[in-house]
């Protein structure tokens, strides 16, 4: 890497996430002119999420930040966080996650091929939760909130989409079951299409209890597909008052806010325009203008 680094002779290194960011910190001594940048994607993740392992990279972190020239975070939350772990102030920019809208944007008919094979049908209202299946996730909340729904809306199905260690999704396959979901609940795989995937829901939903920015938020937005999140990173920031925000860890909060989508959407009340929220503040563009300031200002 070193001899690679040199012969690119770069003006610009940029990392994400932790084990690269302190690789590069490692490095500066022998790149006194070039630029370090790290990319910092969480907002307050528990150090001990992953074992000592965790901890000793947190403490690391901590050190070498001053290391670097310049600390990009994709959140505000991010940035709160780790000004109060003794990140340099001085040295941190905020710069959201930028969204494909061409990509992403209101393609119901595309929806509708996803949720045939889904089975689901037209009159149903679907709600999903779309995410790799970890435990900062917190799909079993997003599960107890759906199970208050299922009496109340017998037109109301479910969908997690994602992957995931195997044994981490037995235990939450076990946990719907023991809800009494069956077959109201559609356990999918990852795909590729994501944005016929988001056109095929009518309400999305963040149940984490940690995040950053999460893109998946505002995928579904561009899409104009409602959403309900959870208070976390800059969830709140990114629906703003077009969306419900929740507790995290709160099932029931979640289930009323769930309660009141569909019962909107039952009453064909004509939702207000997410996309141009998504457009006029995280697109990509944006998202290349604000890095290219940062990067060569």
């Amino acid at each position: 890497m070193i001899a690679t680094l040199r012969r690119l002779d770069a003006p610009v290194i940029h990392g994400y996430l932790g084990d690269a960011n302190l690789m590069l910190a490692l490095l500066k001594p022998l790149f006194p002119r070039t630029k370090i940048v790290w990319g910092v994607r969480d907002a307050d993740a528990a150090p001990g999420l992953y074992g000592w392992v965790g901890y000793v990279l947190t403490a690391l972190e901590r050190v070498l930040a001053h290391a670097a020239d310049l600390i990009i975070f994709n959140s505000q939350a991010g940035k709160t966080h780790y000004l109060t772990q003794g990140f340099p102030e001085k040295k941190l920019r905020v710069i959201p996650n930028g969204i494909d809208v061409q990509r992403f944007q209101p393609d119901r008919a595309a929806g509708v091929a996803i949720r045939e094979a889904w089975e689901v049908k037209p009159e149903e209202i679907l709600i999903g939760m779309v995410g790799r299946f970890d435990p900062r996730k917190d799909h079993p909340t997003f599960l107890r909130a759906a199970a208050t729904l299922t009496d109340r809306y017998p037109q109301v199905r479910f969908v997690c989409m994602g992957h995931g260690p195997a044994e981490y999704l037995a235990g939450l396959q076990t946990l719907s079951a023991e809800l009494g979901l069956g077959d109201r609940l559609i356990w999918s795989p990852a795909r590729q299409d994501m944005p016929a995937v988001q056109n095929a829901l009518d309400i999305a939903v963040l149940a984490s209890y940690t995040e950053g920015f999460p893109n998946v938020v505002g995928e579904a937005m561009a899409c104009d597909v409602p959403c309900v999140v959870t208070d976390v990173g800059d969830a709140a920031w990114i629906v703003g008052d077009q969306g419900e925000v929740v507790p995290p860890r709160d099932a029931a909060a979640l289930a009323a806010a769930l309660g009141r989508q569909v019962s909107a959407h039952l009453a064909e009340t004509v939702p207000p325009p997410l996309r141009d929220r998504i457009v006029e503040e995280f697109s990509i563009d944006r998202l290349v203008d604000r890095t290219a300031q940062a990067l060569f200002s």
